[in-house]
C-alpha cells in the first residue's frame, strides 16, 4: 500500500509477505500482543488493504477494492429493505454522508443494528483479505492509525478468535492447512489447559468432537472416525485449534506411541522390505520401519511454515494519527469408472477405504492336480493366512493372551517359526514362498514387539485405542493421504491448475470413495473443462452430485455446485432449489444466499438483476467457520 507523504508516518516496525505470515496468523499475533496500530497490504497486482487494531483487536479495515458495502450487508442481513437501500444511496449520493447515520437518522436501523453491520462487515473484509495471494506484503506500523478520517469516529472492536475461525472456514489457506496437518498427522493432540472456547461460536457438533479430546489424546484421523464432522471440517476445525493453541501436541514419552517418520520423497510408498542375512535367514523390518512405511504421506510441495516468533515494536506507544493527534450417516460409493489407462482400481475395504491386498501366486488346475492331498492343505493354509494375517494384533498373530510373559511370546514364536519359516516350504510350494514370508515377518514384528519393553507398553497404548493391526494402519494412512490429496486439490483449483486438481481430487475418491465432498469437487472440476461444458458433459456431472448427495444429504458443497450446474442448462427452479438447500445448510455460504436473494429481487421487482460472477476456480465461499493449523509459536516477520 502506498504509504501517504506525511511526516508522521513512521518507520514500520516489521515488514514481511503473506507466504511466511498468513492474515490470520497476523491476527492472532496482533491480539497475542495486543498490538495498537496498523497493517498495511499490497498485492502483486496493486490490491490494497489495511487493518487497525486497537489493544490487539481488529476495528477498522480499508480494502481499494469494493468488497462489502455495509447498505448490501444491512440488507443482507434483513435489517433494511431493498426499497429503503436504494433510497438512502440516492441520499448519501447527492450528500455525502455516511451510510449508516443516515439510516440511524431516518429511524430505519438502531444503532445495535448498525453496529452488527459493521461487523459483518469487517468480517466479511477480512475474509477477502485472507484469500491474498502469498506473494502479498505488509508492514506494521506501531501506535500509528492509518485509517484516521476513514468511515465514523467510533470503532468497532471484535474479537478475533470467532473471526479466525470464521475465516478459515470461508477461504481455507490450504497450503498452510496441509503443511500443518501433515505434521500432526498421527500425533495425538489434547485440550489445552488454557483453551478458551467459548469465544469461538463453535456449532453443537463442533464441541462435541473438542469434547473427544478433553477425553483423551487422539489423532486426526481418529477423529474423522467419529464421523461427526466432514473430513474436510474436521481438517480445518484441528488447523484452527492449533494455531489459536487452544489444542496442544503429545509428545512421545506421555503415554501414547511415537509419531512415525514422515516420508518427504514425491515417489510411492514402498512395500516393507525382508533383507536376507548372509545365512539365508529373513530379517523382518522392525515395527518402527513399517509404522514409518505404513503411514508415510507425501509432504506438500509447498516449504514448510516458519512459526519461529519474531518480537515486534512494543505495542504501548499512545496510537498516533496521520495529523499527529492520539486516540484513546454414511454410505458407500461405488468408485468411478477408471480413465482409459489408469490402474486398476484398488480393493474396497471396511469404511469405503480402498487399500491395497497381497497379491496371491496364480497356479493352474494341473499344478494343483500334481500336489499331494498334503501339499494342497499346506498352499490353502499358507494362501489364507496371508490373506488375513493383517487383519490380526501381534497377541493374536503369536497365538498368546494378551497377559503373556516376554518368555511366553517367544516360546509360541519359536514353534511358530518351525512352521511359518519361507525355509520350511516344500519345493513344490514354491509359488507361496513369499505369501509364506510375509506371515513370518508379521509374526517377527510382533515377536520383537512384545518381547521388549518399551516396545510392548507403546503398542499396548496403541491397541487401547485401536489401529493395533497391520490393516487398520494402512486403513488410516489411505485416509490420511486421501484427505491430504484433496486439500492439495483445492489448492490447485485456487490457482485454476485444474487438471492437477483434478488428478488430485481423483486420488482422494479413489482412495476413499464414501467422502460425497471429494466426489462433489471431482464432479465440479470435470464440469469445468471443454467436453464438460456442453449439454451432455453438464448432465454428466450433475449425476455425479446427484451420487454426492446420496452419501450424504448434508453435502453442502454438492447442492452449491449442482445448483450452479443447473443454473448453466437454464434450470431456474432447480438450481434455487439447490442454492437455498446450501443456504440452509451453511448460512456463512455467501455465494449461496447472493443466489438467494437476488433471484427473490428479481421476482419482486419483475426486473432483471445480472446474477453474481462466481470464478470457477473457487470454491464456494462462506464455508461455515475455519480450521486449525499446527501448534509452535508463528513466525511473524521477515525483514
Amino acid at each position: 500500500m502506498a504509504e501517504p507523504q506525511t511526516p508522521n508516518r513512521p518507520a514500520p516496525a516489521a515488514q514481511g509477505r503473506l507466504a511466511k505470515t498468513p492474515v490470520l496468523h497476523l491476527l492472532l499475533y496482533a491480539q497475542e500482543r495486543r498490538l495498537t496500530g496498523t497493517i498495511e497490504l499490497t498485492t502483486p497486482t496493486a490490491e490494497t488493504a489495511a487493518i487497525l487494531f486497537l489493544d490487539g483487536q481488529p476495528t477498522k479495515v480499508k480494502t481499494s477494492d469494493p468488497v462489502a458495502y455495509l447498505g448490501r450487508v444491512l440488507l443482507e442481513l434483513g435489517h433494511i429493505t431493498g426499497e429503503q437501500l436504494d433510497r438512502s444511496l440516492a441520499q448519501i449520493a447527492r450528500e455525502k454522508r455516511l451510510h449508516g447515520q443516515l439510516l440511524v437518522e431516518w429511524g430505519v436501523i438502531d444503532d445495535k443494528k448498525l453496529q452488527h453491520g459493521l461487523r459483518e462487515q469487517l468480517v466479511r473484509k477480512l475474509h477477502h483479505m485472507v484469500s491474498f495471494a502469498p506473494e502479498t506484503t505488509f508492514s506494521y506500523y506501531d501506535g500509528f492509525d492509518a485509517l484516521a478520517g476513514f468511515g465514523a469516529d467510533d470503532v468497532v472492536q471484535t474479537d478475533p478468535l470467532p473471526i479466525v475461525w470464521s475465516a478459515v472456514r470461508a477461504a481455507p489457506p490450504w497450503e498452510h492447512v496441509s503443511n500443518a496437518l501433515t505434521r500432526v498427522a498421527m500425533t495425538p493432540l489434547r485440550v489445552s489447559k488454557r483453551a478458551e472456547l467459548h469465544r469461538f461460536d463453535f456449532s453443537a457438533k463442533e464441541l462435541e468432537l473438542i469434547e473427544f479430546l478433553r477425553q483423551r489424546p487422539m489423532r486426526v484421523a481418529e477423529l474423522t472416525a467419529t464421523e461427526l464432522l466432514k473430513p474436510r471440517e474436521i481438517q480445518l476445525l484441528v488447523y484452527c485449534l492449533l494455531i489459536t493453541k487452544q489444542v496442544q501436541v503429545v509428545q512421545e514419552g506421555a503415554g501414547t506411541v511415537p509419531p512415525p517418520r514422515l516420508d518427504h520423497t514425491p515417489s510411492a510408498r514402498p512395500a516393507p522390505v525382508i533383507s536376507t542375512t548372509p545365512m539365508g535367514t529373513p530379517s523382518p523390518a522392525t515395527p518402527e520401519q513399517v509404522n514409518a512405511m505404513s503411514f508415510s504421506l507425501r509432504a506438500s510441495a509447498t516449504p514448510p511454515v516458519d512459526l519461529t516468533p519474531r518480537p515486534m515494536a512494543s505495542p504501548k506507544a499512545p496510537l498516533m494519527t496521520p495529523s499527529g493527534s492520539q486516540l484513546a450417516s454414511t454410505k458407500i460409493a461405488s468408485p468411478l469408472p477408471p480413465a482409459p489407462g489408469s490402474a486398476t482400481p484398488l480393493p474396497q475395504g471396511a469404511h469405503g477405504v480402498r487399500r491395497p491386498s497381497a497379491p496371491m501366486p496364480a497356479v493352474t488346475a494341473a499344478q494343483l492336480a500334481a500336489l499331494t492331498p498334503e501339499l494342497r492343505a499346506r498352499r490353502k493354509e499358507v494362501v489364507e493366512r496371508a490373506e488375513y494375517i493383517d487383519r490380526e494384533d501381534y497377541f493374536q498373530m503369536l497365538d498368546v493372551d494378551r497377559k503373556a510373559t516376554s518368555d511366553e511370546v517367544r516360546e509360541s514364536f519359536f514353534k511358530l517359526a518351525k512352521v511359518w519359516h519361507p525355509d520350511r516350504l516344500s519345493e513344490a510350494l514354491t509359488d507361496v514362498r513369499d505369501a509364506c514370508g510375509r506371515v513370518f515377518a508379521r509374526m517377527s514384528e510382533a515377536h520383537q514387539t512384545l518381547t521388549d519393553a518399551k516396545k510392548r507398553e507403546r503398542y499396548m497404548t496403541l491397541l487401547t485405542e485401536g489401529g493395533a493391526t497391520p490393516e487398520a494402519q494402512a486403513t488410516i494412512a489411505l485416509v490420511v493421504e486421501a484427505a491430504t490429496n484433496f486439500m492439495k486439490a483445492e489448492i490447485c483449483l485456487k490457482r485454476n491448475d485444474l487438471a492437477q486438481a483434478e488428478a488430485l481430487c481423483k486420488q482422494a475418491h479413489d482412495a476413499d470413495p464414501q467422502q460425497p465432498d471429494y466426489l462433489a469437487l471431482l464432479a465440479w472440476l470435470r464440469s469445468m473443462k471443454p467436453e464438460g461444458q456442453t449439454a451432455s458433459g453438464t448432465q454428466g456431472a450433475i449425476k455425479l452430485l446427484d451420487r454426492a448427495v446420496g452419501l450424504s444429504e448434508r453435502c453442502e458443497r454438492a447442492y452449491f455446485y449442482r445448483g450452479q450446474l443447473h443454473k448453466r442448462l437454464g434450470s431456474t427452479q432447480l438450481a434455487m432449489r439447490d442454492f437455498r438447500k446450501a443456504a440452509e445448510l451453511n448460512p456463512r455460504n455467501i455465494d449461496a444466499v447472493r443466489e438467494v436473494r437476488l433471484h427473490e429481487m428479481r421476482a419482486q421487482k419483475g426486473g432483471s438483476v445480472p446474477p453474481p460472477a462466481v470464478s470457477p476456480s473457487s470454491p464456494p465461499r462462506g464455508k461455515g467457520k475455519p480450521e486449525a493449523k499446527p501448534s509452535g509459536l508463528f513466525k511473524f516477520f521477515k525483514k
